[in-house]
């Protein structure tokens, strides 16, 4: 009995030596994985004599990317409002020189309503209302003729 209560405590002596030894190998393990990563993570965050460190390589490309980002939007918005506001002050010159040319002649008025694609036009470009003026004063000023003087013309006789 004393033979197999010996073997039973070297065995159970025996197998915790093993389990100890292997515990010691994993810390082992575990102890070297830790100082390669630190060492990793050093060379990461750490300068390298006179270069920055990959982590503030890429923090750099970061902030470029953000700074870039935030140009585009506040330059989207500042000329947004700008092209807002030359679009409303071009619309806004637009109507006054269509009013001021009724005003001053308003067959101009009659023609615009009449032909959108002239007004059209001459919304898009307020110079051309004098052009617009002289050419209306040229149609204005000839003599409108008659359907017996139009037949005549063409057919070469002429109308008493």
């Amino acid at each position: 009995m004393i033979n197999a209560f010996l073997t039973a405590i070297l065995t159970t002596i025996g197998f915790a030596g093993v389990v100890f030894v292997v515990i010691l190998w994993i810390k082992s393990l575990y102890e070297a994985e830790k100082a390669a990563l630190i060492e990793s993570l050093r060379a990461y965050f750490e300068a390298n004599g006179e270069n920055p460190s990959q982590f503030a390589n890429f923090i750099d490309i970061l902030a470029a990317k953000f700074a870039v980002q935030i140009k585009n939007t506040i330059t989207g918005q500042i000329l947004g409002v700008q092209s807002g506001t030359s679009r409303a002050e071009k619309a806004l010159t637009s109507a006054f020189l269509t009013d001021a040319a009724t005003l001053e002649n308003p067959a101009i008025g009659a023609i615009l309503s009449q032909f959108p694609g002239v007004a059209k036009m001459l919304n898009k470009n307020p110079a051309l209302f004098p052009i617009a003026q002289g050419l209306l004063s040229k149609i204005a000023n000839k003599s409108q003729p008659t359907n017996a003087q139009t037949v005549a013309s063409m057919t070469n006789l002429e109308v008493e």
